[in-house]
């Protein structure tokens, strides 16, 4: 009976865990993340046009729940790891050897900074690639709920035209030459859009 009285205990608390981490997420992780995301993107395409372009053409072609699942892996992994490390004695155990061996031998230390470094570069990668697919996901959001609002007004026609060229994509000056019509429309019929020109 106490094993069964410990098990819902156990599911409860990882429940009401889950709950509360949902609700961190959607309250202040998920805006934290858009508007670091949205700087260091920004950052990176006033050195890299190719990087900016390749953002706008995501944009255009990637899932519109690409980002949110890669967020929510990344965070899963990281709790994990962060868990792992406060509360398994084995790992301690572990890195205090790796130190103790660091200590002892040049070569050693060598390669545990190696190591070290090659971690930080992956970490970056991931990070570069889940700012560049967080704004990518608010671009391609943004752009096509700008056309829907405007959908009733300008017509099938126009409709169609824009997101043909909202699909073709590839470049930054793909999207301000799209992002151009759109706002002439939405000033001709007075109509506010969500569209902007900020990465």
């Amino acid at each position: 009976m106490k094993r069964i009285l410990r098990w819902l205990g156990g599911f409860a608390g990882l429940l009401l865990v889950g709950a509360l981490g949902s609700g961190l997420w959607e309250k202040v992780l998920s805006p934290l993340l858009s508007i670091a995301s949205s700087a260091l993107v920004s950052t990176i395409s006033r050195f890299s046009r190719s990087y900016s372009d390749a953002t706008y053409a995501l944009a255009a072609q990637g899932s519109p729940t690409s980002a949110g699942l890669f967020a929510d892996c990344l965070i899963v992994f990281a709790s994990m790891i962060a868990v792992m490390f406060v509360t398994t004695p084995t790992l301690k155990r572990t890195f205090a050897r790796v130190k103790e061996l660091t200590e002892r031998s040049s070569k050693a230390r060598f390669i545990l900074e190696l190591n070290a470094l090659l971690f930080m570069a992956a970490l970056a990668t991931v990070m570069v690639s889940l700012a560049k697919l967080t704004v990518a996901e608010d671009v391609g959001g943004r752009t096509l709920q700008s056309m829907e609002i405007l959908r009733p007004v300008i017509g099938e026609q126009y409709y169609i035209r824009f997101r043909a060229d909202f699909y073709s994509m590839k470049t930054e000056r793909d999207f301000l030459a799209l992002k151009k019509l759109i706002d002439e429309q939405a000033q001709r019929y007075k109509t506010s859009v969500p569209i902007d020109d900020r990465l």
